[in-house]
C-alpha cells in the first residue's frame, strides 16, 4: 500500500521482469482498469530504459487471444474480461499483478472469476493507494484476491462477526471499533508493504466554497427532501432520493428523459473561480454538469473525446480537462505540465474516488509547488452531509443521510 503517485507501475513492472529473469515465474498477468491499461501500462516502458513493452490484451476477442497466445512474458488485461480470460486461459500465467486492488472491495462477478484461480499464481501482488478509504469491510475481498482466503477465511459473514458488529437489525451495514481495527491491521500486517513518503510531490491545500441556494430552488429541494416527491417526480428509495437531491443542488432535475432547469448558481461560481492562465481539472458527476462545463470552458475536453486527450493535456495544449471519478480516478498521470488546480463540481460520496481524482494531479513529478483542491457545495443540502467527516464507513454515512432527511442536519 503506497501513496498515489509513488510510482507503483514502474516498481511492479521492474519486479515482474526481475522475477522472470531469475526463473521464479514464467509469465505475469496484469489486471487493471481499461483506461489504466491503455494509457499507463501501454506506455510506461517508454519512460524507463530498463523496462520492456507489455503485451496489451485489450480490445476485441481476437486481439486479446493473439496477445495471450504470443510469447509475451508480461500481459495486461482489463477487469471486465476476467470471466472470459479464465474460461479460456486459466493456468497460462504464474505471476499476478492487480493494479487498483480496491476494484475488488465489493466482490462481484469478475472477482468470482479470479477467486477460483488465485492460488494457482505463485507470485501475487495487489496495488492500491487507498486500501480502506471506503471502510474496513472492503478488506475481505481485497485480501482474498491476494491470498485466496488464507488470512480471513472464505466465509464473509463469519469474518464480519469476528471483527465487526451490525449497525442495523438486518445486518446490512457493519461497523467496528478501535480494538477491531487494530486486530484487522495486525492480521494483514504480513501481507502489506507500506510506503508513506513521496519525494518531489506538491503540497496540498483544500478549500470548500459554500453557496446559498436561490429561494425557489431551496423550496423545491425541501419539498423533495420531506416528501420524496416534487413536480410529480418520485424518488422510490433512499439511494434514488440522494441522487435527486444532488441533482437539485447542481441546478437541475431529471424527469425521465426530460430536464428541469432549476438554477445556475454553481456553474457561475465555478466560472468565476477557475484560474486564468493555468491548467485545471474539473471532476463532474452528471451529463448535465458536463454540458454546462463544455459551454463555460469551450477550450476544455473530456477524457472520452479522443485517445490523445491525456497527451494533449500533459503537453499544455489543453487548458481544462473534465473527468468523471468513475473513469478518471485511477492510474492517469495529469501532473506533467504542472497543473496545480483540481475542482470538484460537487462533493463525491466515495472518499476513495475523491482521493484518486486528486492523486492524478498531486503526485510525484509535478513541477508545481502547490496543488489546490476546491469543492463547491450548496448550503443546506445533502452536499453538506457528504462533506462531513466519515470515519466509520457506510453505516455512519447512511445515518447522517437519514438525519438530513429528518431535518436533523
Amino acid at each position: 500500500m503506497v501513496p498515489v503517485g509513488f510510482g507503483k507501475t514502474v516498481v511492479s513492472h521492474t519486479a515482474a521482469q526481475e522475477l522472470i529473469a531469475a526463473g521464479e515465474v514464467k509469465r505475469v498477468l496484469i489486471i487493471a482498469p481499461l483506461r489504466v491499461c491503455n494509457e499507463v501500462w501501454a506506455i510506461e516502458h517508454m519512460n524507463w530504459e530498463h523496462l520492456r513493452p507489455v503485451g496489451m490484451a485489450t480490445g476485441s476477442v481476437a486481439i486479446r487471444a493473439a496477445v495471450i497466445e504470443s510469447d509475451c512474458e508480461i500481459v495486461c488485461i482489463n477487469f471486465e474480461v476476467l470471466t472470459w480470460f479464465f474460461e479460456h486461459y486459466a493456468g497460462e500465467f504464474d505471476g499476478l499483478i492487480i493494479d487498483e486492488l480496491t476494484k475488488f472491495k465489493g466482490g462481484g462477478t469478475q472477482f468470482k472469476a479470479l477467486r477460483k484461480h488465485v492460488r494457482k499464481f505463485k507470485w501475487r501482488l495487489g496495488m492500491t493507494g487507498t486500501l480502506a478509504e471506503e471502510g474496513l469491510v472492503g478488506l475481505f475481498y481485497q485480501v482474498m484476491a491476494i491470498d485466496g482466503g488464507k488470512t480471513f477465511g472464505k466465509n464473509k459473514k463469519e469474518w464480519l462477526r469476528e471483527y465487526f458488529y451490525p449497525a442495523d437489525y438486518e445486518e446490512r451495514s457493519w461497523e467496528t471499533d478501535a480494538v477491531g481495527s487494530e486486530r484487522l491491521a495486525a492480521k494483514i500486517k504480513h501481507l502489506i508493504f507500506e510506503a508513506t513518503v513521496v519525494e518531489n510531490k506538491p503540497d496540498l491545500v483544500t478549500e470548500v466554497v459554500r453557496l446559498p441556494m436561490t429561494e425557489s430552488a431551496q423550496a423545491m429541494y425541501d419539498e423533495l427532501r420531506r416528501e420524496g416527491v416534487v413536480h410529480g417526480i418520485e424518488a422510490v428509495n433512499a439511494a434514488v432520493l440522494s441522487g435527486k437531491l444532488e441533482q437539485v443542488a447542481n441546478g437541475f432535475l431529471y424527469d425521465g428523459d426530460e430536464l428541469i432547469d432549476i438554477h445556475n448558481e454553481k456553474i457561475i461560481a465555478i466560472i468565476n473561480h477557475a484560474p486564468v492562465g493555468r491548467q485545471f481539472v474539473i471532476a463532474y458527476r452528471y451529463v448535465e454538469d458536463l454540458q454546462k462545463l463544455r459551454e463555460a470552458f469551450p477550450d476544455g475536453r473530456e477524457l472520452r473525446d479522443s485517445a490523445s486527450v491525456v497527451a494533449d493535456f500533459n503537453s499544455g495544449a489543453l487548458s481544462a480537462l473534465f473527468i468523471h471519478p468513475n473513469s478518471g480516478g485511477h492510474g492517469l498521470n495529469l501532473q506533467i505540465s504542472g497543473c496545480s488546480d483540481v475542482i470538484f463540481y460537487g462533493p463525491v460520496w466515495s472518499r476513495d474516488q475523491t482521493d484518486q481524482v486528486i492523486g492524478r494531479v498531486c503526485r510525484r513529478g509535478n513541477p508545481a509547488p502547490l496543488v489546490t483542491v476546491t469543492t463547491f457545495v450548496m448550503l443546506g443540502t445533502v452536499e453538506d452531509v457528504i462533506m462531513l467527516p466519515r470515519l466509520a464507513g457506510k453505516g455512519e454515512v447512511a445515518a447522517m443521510f437519514r438525519d438530513h432527511l429528518a431535518g436533523l442536519i
